[in-house]
């Protein structure tokens, strides 16, 4: 691994900043799938009530939904929050690389590389939930319910995940120049 030097006053308050960027990240990656869970399990109305359903489909407690509309609930409810989870762990790996002083590694690259592709896979479920678990939960019903909804801020998510992805791929450049020059010192 290469370390890349830095002047001390600069190093300790990047390094730890990174310390808490990472603990942060963590946190959040072990604390958002078991809220979700327990969320989607106990209250999977919350997450129909944005779906558009009439009152009659969706109900009006979580005891109208049968078992395997629980189930549909819980496990596609939980696709973007496993992308999610992904990216914070690929976060923390990463601010957990730079809090040790390692910036131009393949570990940081590949972490951003995750975290890219946590992102970009995390907006893509979060849109196709809301139609697939409106089709999943009428089936039985008279008449089909798909809400699909479109906006901006999936489309900046989905950007910034590809400025990540190509900071992360140039960054693969920059250590392989880094490792090259390291051979020559």
């Amino acid at each position: 691994m290469t370390r890349t030097a830095a002047p001390r006053a600069v190093a300790r308050p990047a390094k730890r900043l990174s310390a808490a960027l990472s603990a942060l990240c963590l946190a959040f990656a072990v604390v958002l799938p078991v809220l979700s869970l327990a969320l989607l399990a106990l209250e999977p109305e919350l997450l129909t009530e944005g779906l558009g359903l009439p009152a009659s489909s969706a109900g009006s407690a979580a005891s109208t939904f049968s078992a395997i509309q629980r189930v549909l609930i819980v496990v596609i409810g939980f696709v973007p929050i496993a992308f999610m989870t992904y990216a914070l762990v690929c976060a923390h790996r990463c601010f957990k690389s730079f809090a040790h002083g390692d910036y131009f590694t393949l570990r940081v690259v590949r972490s951003l590389r995750g975290l890219a592709a946590g992102i970009a896979l995390w907006t893509i479920a979060g849109g196709l939930t809301q139609p697939l678990l409106g089709v999943l939960l009428t089936l039985a019903e008279e008449e089909l319910s798909v809400s699909v909804s479109f906006g901006t801020s999936g489309l900046f998510t989905l950007l910034f995940a590809g400025i990540v992805w190509q900071i992360a791929d140039i960054m693969t450049k920059a250590v392989a120049l880094a490792e090259e020059n390291a051979q020559f010192v």
